[in-house]
């Protein structure tokens, strides 16, 4: 069994909570989903900083992750992040970059390369 498509995978969540990898990143942007980022390392947290500038992501750490589930009444940590993917704004962006990401993807260039070589054999 092959694992599915990411892009596949990410199209039916309303949130994308990942550790900052690029990868996913971009994946997410492109599908258009708001991301919230948790990143160990410094090159996740410049990509997961960049994502909360533009609009599109919302950075956490694990201090801020709740110890326990509150008894009785809702539950902080959710509605932060509840907030976060129904805001209008964020929607606004990530459908945005989704489409400025769509208008410059460029076609797999291998076909092209295979059919102008086997034409020049």
């Amino acid at each position: 069994d092959k694992p599915a498509p990411i892009a596949r995978a990410l199209a039916g969540c309303d949130l994308i909570l990942h550790h900052g990898s690029g990868h996913i990143s971009v994946e997410a942007l492109s599908g258009g989903r708001p991301q919230v980022c948790m990143p160990m390392d410094v090159e996740k947290r410049l990509i997961a900083k960049r994502l909360e500038q533009l609009g599109v992501g919302l950075v956490l750490s694990a201090e801020q992750l709740p110890q326990a589930a509150p008894s009785g009444g809702a539950n902080p940590f959710l509605r932060k992040l509840e907030d976060f993917v129904r805001d209008a704004a964020v929607q606004a962006r990530v459908a945005e970059m989704a489409a400025e990401l769509e208008a410059r993807h460029y076609p797999d260039p291998l076909p092209i390369l295979v059919e102008e070589m086997e034409r020049l054999l």
